[in-house]
């Protein structure tokens, strides 16, 4: 009985901790948020009329709605994980290095092989990714025109014209996101085959050494 209430009380005691992290993480998030996108827009009031005349006000409006989310996610959803996992990484090596020299080298080798396929991959994303955004904020930019003149467009029957446009643009923008979610998945799947040959490796280490009485 004791047991059963203990994992009711744990259960109930970890449920009200993610509620807590989720809303702290959420409140933060949002303020983060509107701060820089607070910073985005003053800098966009900055800068001069021909910057705006030549880059579009559409531009302005994409950067400020979506790379500030980037921006959010980045220092909340990204840096501190990378953190823990690189400081996780080195208490382990460390503990390793204390128990099992080979299983330690094991860990060195696979380490400077994930940062090079890490190095290698992240020029084509970082190029996919500038262009697919560039592209959107294009998109973007055809719409506002449209909608902004929208009696010339009836005017002159530029309808087919301006949607033609778009959806040319945008189609691109999506082909580079699909090619981005492919070098994603690639790097991912990489780095599973070198943990997997890690782990077996490992195991093998682990066996052979119980084999031998060592």
């Amino acid at each position: 009985l004791t047991l059963a209430i203990a994992s009711v009380g744990f259960a109930i005691i970890q449920q009200v901790i993610n509620m807590a992290s989720s809303i702290v993480a959420t409140r933060t998030g949002q303020q983060v948020t509107v701060e820089l996108r607070g910073q985005c827009f003053d800098a966009a009031q900055k800068r001069s009329i021909a910057s705006h005349l030549t880059s579009g006000t559409a531009d302005a409006l994409y950067r400020i709605q979506t790379d500030t989310q980037a921006l959010e996610w980045i220092r909340l959803e990204g840096a501190l994980p990378v953190l823990t996992a690189t400081l996780s990484i080195i208490a382990m090596t460390a503990a390793l290095l204390t128990l099992n020299l080979q299983l330690a080298l094991i860990a060195l080798v696979l380490g400077p092989i994930l940062v090079v396929i890490g190095r290698t991959t992240r020029p084509a994303l970082k190029s996919t990714a500038r262009a697919a955004k560039q592209q959107e904020s294009q998109a973007l930019g055809i719409i506002e025109s449209a909608l902004s003149g929208l009696q010339t467009v009836k005017a002159y029957n530029l309808r087919s014209y301006t949607l033609a446009r778009y959806r040319t643009i945008a189609e691109s923008a999506v082909a580079r996101r699909i090619r981005i979610a492919w070098l994603d998945s690639s790097l991912g799947a990489a780095v599973q085959v070198l943990c997997a040959i890690g782990l077996a490796g490992a195991l093998y280490i682990g066996a052979d050494a119980a084999a031998h009485g060592t």
